[in-house]
């Protein structure tokens, strides 16, 4: 699944997409409002993926980088050469997502974080939710409910929500 699959899957709003020689950063990050958030990745002078990352404001974050303050990327800054950016809506709950997302697809050396773990995480929310039921005390129930929002205690019918999960994870490349 490419990423830009993914985005369309998941209804992720990018808004803006572009990339830029790293030598020509300054110019680029005079045009970015300081509010924007969104996505980068960094590549080497072959476009090979080093880094990805993410930042409610982009362009502090990408100075920092750029300016040799940033521990992922400080002994590795000479690598590179260019970066891409995906910026999104202001107020976007799908940053984390994204860059996910992209972690994936490109799978990038400088990305030390287990990428497994964090689709399951992302994953998890959309689908983990408590049964709608009550016991005979009229307390909700409780329990994990399946895909019609009850148990099975309350009649609950279809897959749990760990099996939704896991259908998602192969679907995005995860045995």
């Amino acid at each position: 699944m490419s990423v830009l699959d993914v985005i369309n899957e998941f209804e992720i709003n990018v808004v803006e997409a572009f990339s830029f020689k790293v030598n020509d950063y300054r110019k680029i990050l005079e045009e970015i409002p300081w509010y924007k958030t969104g996505v980068y990745i960094f590549f080497d002078e072959n476009h090979q993926p080093l880094y990805v990352g993410k930042s409610e404001k982009i362009k502090d974050r990408l100075k920092s980088h750029f300016k040799g303050f940033s521990s992922e990327t400080k002994m590795h800054i000479d690598n590179i050469k260019y970066c891409s950016l995906l910026l999104l809506k202001r107020g976007s709950t799908s940053l984390e997502w994204l860059e996910t997302v992209v972690i994936n697809e490109y799978k990038p050396p400088l990305n030390t974080v287990r990428n497994k773990w964090r689709w399951e995480r992302l994953l998890t929310p959309k689908y983990k939710h408590r049964c709608k039921g009550t016991n005979s005390r009229n307390e909700n129930c409780g329990l994990s409910a399946l895909e019609n929002g009850f148990c099975k205690n309350h009649g609950g019918i279809g897959k749990k929500w760990n099996e939704l999960v896991e259908e998602d994870m192969r679907k995005l490349g995860f045995n």
